[in-house]
């Protein structure tokens, strides 16, 4: 860790606590976003889980901490389809420098007899804008054909940084940009 100061210390020790502000803050977003599809008819594809892959274990990570956060909708009307956000806590991309809040419409290919949420990955939210996307801009809907060797059909993705979003409107406005801009065909 080398030589360390007291002054870098309490440096530290305040960047840690405006983290877990951050947390808290996201957490609250997250809860009340959630309740806010849940009345509106949806439902959670993954329930209370909003991230993976988090290490307790010394060495299996370089960091104990999340690197984003992510809620999966699901309707029925649009059984391979999903809506969904997720918070990018920091990129590692390097593309931003500030945390951002994607949100996306993913149509997935269901083989008959699986579940969507087998087919659905926490992490596609994450996948569609940083690694399968190549224009990095914020409050641009990108629409992305087949993926994933095919798994996902479509999507559309869009980011903003999070700071931006004041209200949980603001995050279904940003839902709603991308429903205005729909491909995806629901049942009727």
């Amino acid at each position: 860790m080398g030589a360390m100061t007291t002054e870098y210390g309490e440096r530290v020790g305040m960047a840690l606590r405006v983290v877990c502000k951050l947390h808290s803050d996201t957490t609250r977003f997250l809860r009340d976003f959630h309740n806010d599809r849940l009345r509106a008819g949806w439902q959670s594809l993954f329930g209370n889980t909003v991230t993976k892959e988090l290490t307790a274990a010394i060495g299996q990570k370089p960091y104990w901490m999340a690197e984003g956060v992510y809620c999966y909708y699901v309707t029925h009307n649009m059984p391979n389809s999903v809506e969904g956000i997720t918070v990018a806590f920091f990129d590692y991309v390097g593309k931003f420098q500030e945390p951002v809040l994607l949100a996306a419409q993913i149509e997935y290919n269901v083989p008959k007899g699986t579940q969507l949420r087998e087919v659905c990955h926490g992490w596609d939210i994450w996948d569609l804008y940083f690694t399968w996307n190549q224009t990095w801009n914020f409050g641009t809907v990108i629409s992305l054909g087949s993926m994933d060797g095919g798994r996902i059909k479509q999507a559309k993705v869009m980011a903003v940084p999070l700071y931006s979003i004041k209200r949980v409107e603001d995050a279904e406005e940003l839902v709603n940009t991308l429903n205005e801009t729909r491909q995806m065909t629901p049942l009727v």
